[in-house]
């Protein structure tokens, strides 16, 4: 079974009929050139795409510290993370499913606690 299937991905001039599949409970990591469209190929699965299935949580973590914490809360820092295209409510309601679904409810007013 595939945690994430994507079938004939086109986006922009960065992918042309991508395909690729992750199994569940696979650890992966996009290694290459800056530029090549590493971060967006994350991006669009995370953001969600319709040639992009997806079963499983998806998570992302940046190679460059200055841009993984950002916020001085758990909720900031979400709210960095999710504030490309979307609207406020949508935001608002990805920030409080990820926080239900991590447990992070009695975490969100301290960065420090998740990443200590």
């Amino acid at each position: 079974m595939n945690a994430i299937e994507i079938k004939n991905l086109s986006y922009k001039q960065v992918f042309k009929n991508l395909t690729l599949n992750i199994p569940k409970n696979a650890y992966v990591t996009l290694m290459g050139k800056n530029g090549i469209g590493k971060s967006t190929l994350a991006r669009l699965i995370i953001d969600g795409d319709k040639n992009i299935k997806t079963i499983d949580k998806v998570g992302l973590i940046t190679s460059n510290p200055d841009k993984q914490i950002i916020g001085k809360t758990v909720r900031e820092q979400l709210m960095f993370y999710m504030s490309d295209n979307l609207t406020e409510k949508q935001m608002k309601s990805r920030i409080n499913k990820v926080i239900k679904d991590f447990t992070l409810k009695d975490k969100t007013e301290k960065l420090q606690s998740i990443v200590a």
